[in-house]
Protein backbone atom coordinates (compact mmCIF):
# COMPACT_ATOMS: atom_id res chain seq x y z
CA UNK A 1 0.00 0.00 0.00
CA UNK A 2 1.66 3.43 -1.13
CA UNK A 3 2.19 6.07 2.02
CA UNK A 4 0.54 9.21 1.99
CA UNK A 5 3.76 10.70 0.31
CA UNK A 6 3.52 9.05 -2.92
CA UNK A 7 0.09 9.51 -2.79
CA UNK A 8 0.47 12.91 -2.93
CA UNK A 9 3.08 13.10 -5.61
CA UNK A 10 1.29 10.87 -7.96
CA UNK A 11 -1.80 13.36 -7.42
CA UNK A 12 0.33 16.26 -8.12
CA UNK A 13 1.85 14.32 -11.30
CA UNK A 14 -1.77 13.37 -12.39
CA UNK A 15 -2.67 17.47 -12.53
CA UNK A 16 0.26 18.30 -13.86
CA UNK A 17 -0.92 16.19 -17.00
CA UNK A 18 -4.65 17.16 -16.75
CA UNK A 19 -3.76 21.05 -16.78
CA UNK A 20 -1.47 20.29 -20.18
CA UNK A 21 -3.92 18.60 -21.72
CA UNK A 22 -6.71 21.76 -20.66
CA UNK A 23 -3.39 23.75 -22.04
CA UNK A 24 -3.42 21.84 -25.38
CA UNK A 25 -6.86 22.38 -26.04
CA UNK A 26 -6.50 25.82 -24.97
CA UNK A 27 -4.29 26.79 -27.63
CA UNK A 28 -6.22 24.34 -30.08
CA UNK A 29 -9.45 26.46 -29.61
CA UNK A 30 -7.45 29.69 -29.78
CA UNK A 31 -6.24 28.52 -33.23
CA UNK A 32 -9.59 28.22 -34.29
CA UNK A 33 -10.44 31.04 -33.29
CA UNK A 34 -7.95 33.25 -35.55
CA UNK A 35 -8.59 30.83 -38.32
CA UNK A 36 -12.26 31.61 -38.22
CA UNK A 37 -11.11 35.50 -37.53
CA UNK A 38 -9.44 34.72 -41.14
CA UNK A 39 -11.84 33.08 -42.92
CA UNK A 40 -14.26 35.94 -41.54
CA UNK A 41 -12.05 38.50 -42.85
CA UNK A 42 -11.67 37.13 -46.22
CA UNK A 43 -15.87 36.77 -46.88
CA UNK A 44 -15.81 40.34 -45.67
CA UNK A 45 -13.50 40.91 -48.66
CA UNK A 46 -15.01 38.58 -51.08
CA UNK A 47 -18.44 40.76 -49.98
CA UNK A 48 -16.99 44.20 -50.68
CA UNK A 49 -15.61 42.75 -54.14
CA UNK A 50 -19.52 42.06 -54.79
CA UNK A 51 -20.55 45.56 -53.74
CA UNK A 52 -18.41 47.57 -56.10
CA UNK A 53 -20.45 45.47 -59.25
CA UNK A 54 -22.92 47.97 -60.84
CA UNK A 55 -25.51 45.53 -60.35
CA UNK A 56 -25.39 45.45 -56.70
CA UNK A 57 -26.55 49.21 -56.13
CA UNK A 58 -29.70 48.03 -58.69
CA UNK A 59 -30.31 45.58 -55.85
CA UNK A 60 -30.09 47.78 -53.36
CA UNK A 61 -32.85 49.93 -54.48
CA UNK A 62 -34.90 47.01 -55.84
CA UNK A 63 -36.73 46.91 -51.95
CA UNK A 64 -35.81 45.69 -48.16
CA UNK A 65 -35.28 41.77 -49.29
CA UNK A 66 -32.86 42.48 -51.42
CA UNK A 67 -30.88 45.16 -49.78
CA UNK A 68 -30.62 42.72 -46.75
CA UNK A 69 -29.28 40.11 -48.96
CA UNK A 70 -26.57 42.60 -50.20
CA UNK A 71 -25.91 43.85 -46.32
CA UNK A 72 -26.21 40.36 -44.53
CA UNK A 73 -22.60 38.92 -45.52
CA UNK A 74 -20.61 41.94 -44.93
CA UNK A 75 -22.21 43.03 -41.56
CA UNK A 76 -22.54 39.18 -40.39
CA UNK A 77 -18.54 38.48 -41.53
CA UNK A 78 -17.66 41.86 -39.36
CA UNK A 79 -19.52 40.59 -36.62
CA UNK A 80 -17.86 36.82 -37.06
CA UNK A 81 -14.95 38.69 -37.02
CA UNK A 82 -15.15 40.81 -33.88
CA UNK A 83 -16.15 37.46 -31.70
CA UNK A 84 -13.12 35.65 -32.87
CA UNK A 85 -11.50 38.62 -31.56
CA UNK A 86 -12.99 38.74 -28.39
CA UNK A 87 -12.50 34.58 -27.88
CA UNK A 88 -8.50 35.28 -28.70
CA UNK A 89 -8.57 37.91 -25.62
CA UNK A 90 -9.90 34.99 -22.80
CA UNK A 91 -6.63 34.08 -21.71
CA UNK A 92 -7.08 34.97 -17.64
CA UNK A 93 -5.65 31.70 -16.08
CA UNK A 94 -4.19 30.87 -13.01
CA UNK A 95 -0.57 29.66 -13.64
CA UNK A 96 0.02 25.95 -12.54
CA UNK A 97 2.59 26.70 -10.16
CA UNK A 98 4.53 29.49 -8.62
CA UNK A 99 8.23 28.43 -9.11
CA UNK A 100 9.67 31.71 -6.28
CA UNK A 101 7.20 29.80 -3.59
CA UNK A 102 8.49 26.09 -4.03
CA UNK A 103 11.40 27.46 -4.42
CA UNK A 104 11.32 29.04 -0.73
CA UNK A 105 8.91 26.18 0.35
CA UNK A 106 11.84 23.53 -0.95
CA UNK A 107 14.48 25.71 0.48
CA UNK A 108 12.97 26.24 3.90
CA UNK A 109 12.54 22.07 3.64
CA UNK A 110 16.30 21.26 3.52
CA UNK A 111 17.14 23.74 6.35
CA UNK A 112 15.59 21.65 8.49
CA UNK A 113 18.04 18.90 10.55
CA UNK A 114 17.59 15.69 9.81
CA UNK A 115 15.85 15.58 13.60
CA UNK A 116 13.43 17.94 13.07
CA UNK A 117 12.58 16.46 9.29
CA UNK A 118 9.72 14.46 9.01
CA UNK A 119 7.72 12.73 6.21
CA UNK A 120 4.84 15.10 7.70
CA UNK A 121 6.63 18.35 6.21
CA UNK A 122 6.94 16.59 2.58
CA UNK A 123 3.39 15.44 2.81
CA UNK A 124 2.53 18.93 3.64
CA UNK A 125 4.68 20.24 0.85
CA UNK A 126 2.87 17.88 -1.82
CA UNK A 127 -0.24 19.10 -0.38
CA UNK A 128 0.04 22.29 -0.68
CA UNK A 129 1.42 21.83 -4.30
CA UNK A 130 -1.79 20.06 -4.64
CA UNK A 131 -4.02 22.73 -3.62
CA UNK A 132 -2.30 25.49 -6.12
CA UNK A 133 -3.03 22.31 -8.75
CA UNK A 134 -6.57 22.79 -7.86
CA UNK A 135 -6.89 26.18 -8.17
CA UNK A 136 -5.15 26.22 -11.74
CA UNK A 137 -7.12 23.03 -12.70
CA UNK A 138 -10.49 24.91 -11.96
CA UNK A 139 -8.99 28.18 -13.30
CA UNK A 140 -8.32 26.84 -17.12
CA UNK A 141 -11.13 24.79 -16.95
CA UNK A 142 -12.82 27.89 -16.74
CA UNK A 143 -11.02 29.91 -19.00
CA UNK A 144 -11.04 27.00 -21.86
CA UNK A 145 -14.54 27.02 -21.92
CA UNK A 146 -15.90 30.34 -22.17
CA UNK A 147 -12.87 30.73 -24.86
CA UNK A 148 -14.81 28.20 -26.57
CA UNK A 149 -17.93 29.50 -26.61
CA UNK A 150 -16.92 32.65 -27.98
CA UNK A 151 -14.77 30.42 -30.98
CA UNK A 152 -18.20 28.64 -31.70
CA UNK A 153 -19.89 31.89 -31.99
CA UNK A 154 -17.71 33.15 -33.84
CA UNK A 155 -18.16 30.19 -36.16
CA UNK A 156 -21.70 30.01 -36.50
CA UNK A 157 -21.70 33.30 -37.59
CA UNK A 158 -19.27 32.45 -39.87
CA UNK A 159 -21.66 29.88 -41.49
CA UNK A 160 -23.92 32.37 -41.53
CA UNK A 161 -21.96 35.01 -43.21
CA UNK A 162 -20.78 32.42 -45.96
CA UNK A 163 -24.16 31.18 -46.44
CA UNK A 164 -26.04 34.70 -46.99
CA UNK A 165 -22.54 35.48 -49.70
CA UNK A 166 -23.47 32.18 -51.10
CA UNK A 167 -27.34 33.98 -51.24
CA UNK A 168 -25.82 37.05 -52.51
CA UNK A 169 -23.87 35.56 -55.40
CA UNK A 170 -27.53 33.51 -56.69
CA UNK A 171 -29.27 36.86 -56.25
CA UNK A 172 -26.58 38.37 -58.17
CA UNK A 173 -26.40 35.83 -60.92
CA UNK A 174 -30.66 35.33 -61.09
CA UNK A 175 -31.06 39.07 -61.73
CA UNK A 176 -28.41 39.80 -64.13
Amino acid sequence: MPDKTSLAISACENAAKQYEDYFRTFTSIDSKGQATATISALVLAAAAAFLKDEHVATLIRAGLWTLLVVVMPPVLSLISLIVALIGSKVTEAVIPFDSPEQIREARDLTELSNDEFTDEHVLKYYLGRLEHWIGAINSIDGVVRKKANWVLAAQLIMILALLSLLLLYFVILATK
